[in-house]
């Protein structure tokens, strides 16, 4: 059955629609954007999630937000909504892909530890497990390699699944290309990091630096400037720290520096960032109408 879809918003910039679809998608709600991807877009989602989407637009945006204006609070029925219903849904937005990509990236050097002899400090090495004492040698791309590399299936569950409930809302936002040089630059100036402040004789590897400056780029995302908001900075850095330590946290076993600037990294990466351009229609397929896809939620 086809969901009809109501605009809360029509008439925005790209950039002011990128921000009001990624509060939107942050608070739990379907929503899609129709319009020629630069210019005069609108914000869709469900018919029974109208007045949850105009009310959180309101919060958020007391003093309008582009030439749609949230400010006026109204939700209306703007161009295209009625065939709105028919625009093809995605599993996690135009994000999917990378997404996809890095679980697929770290699942397969796993299981290529797995099937090469086990989780051995010699096979992880081979795999390109960071030793201080190597990359002090020179083997400097380890600092990128060890992202992909985990020491075993819990520390890899663990890490994909906060990957998975972090990643989509920032990887939809900033676009594919985007959110991959996040999550690379962040991993790697975590393990930088770690490696210059806190050497060890044992090998280090995992993807959690680079998923904290993932977190710290949601966190970046809501610093960006632009139209005023209900969340002043220090409330956002707040609420960042007190995600953190519930997702990532401290404790022993933990590199506690590759995460901490991981997460700096990724909160400066954020607020600089402005999200790729694109066509929301782009994927609509020219002889007609297609039921849609389910969103993961």
């Amino acid at each position: 059955m086809r969901k009809e879809r109501i605009a809360v918003l029509s008439g925005l910039g790209q950039a002011e629609a990128a921000r009001v679809e990624l509060l939107l998608l942050a608070m739990g709600l379907d929503v899609e954007l129709t319009g020629d991807g630069r210019r005069d877009l609108a914000v869709m989602v469900a018919a029974a999630d109208a007045d949850r989407a105009a009310e959180l637009i309101r919060e958020e945006f007391p003093s309008g937000v582009g030439a749609g204006g949230a400010g006026g609070g109204g939700v209306y029925r703007g161009p295209g909504a009625e065939d709105a219903s028919v625009l093809p849904e995605a599993w996690f937005g135009r994000g999917t892909a990378i997404i996809v990509f890095l679980v697929a990236a770290c699942v397969l050097v796993f299981v290529s530890l797995v099937v090469d002899g086990g989780t051995t400090r010699a096979k992880l090495l081979e795999h390109g497990a960071i030793n201080w004492a190597l990359v002090e040698e020179g083997q400097h791309w380890r600092l990128l390699s060890a992202v992909f590399v985990h020491f075993d299936i819990r520390h890899l569950v663990a890490n994909m699944a906060t990957f998975i409930l972090l990643g989509p809302p920032l990887a939809h936002s900033l676009g594919p290309r985007r959110f991959l040089l996040l999550f690379l630059v962040a991993g790697v100036a975590g393990n930088v990091l770690s490696h210059e402040l806190a050497p060890t004789v044992g090998l280090k590897a995992g993807a959690s630096g680079a998923i904290a400056g993932v977190l710290g780029g949601l966190a970046g995302a809501r610093l960006r400037p632009g139209p005023p908001s209900r969340f002043r900075s220090w409330q956002v850095l707040g609420a960042l720290a007190a995600v953190y330590g519930m997702v990532v946290g401290f404790g022993p076993g933990r590199d506690n520096v590759a995460h901490l600037g991981g997460l700096f990294s990724g909160l400066l990466l954020g607020r600089m960032l402005e999200p790729e351009p694109f066509d929301p229609l782009s994927s609509r397929p020219q002889g007609g109408a297609r039921e849609p896809r389910h969103r993961f939620r």
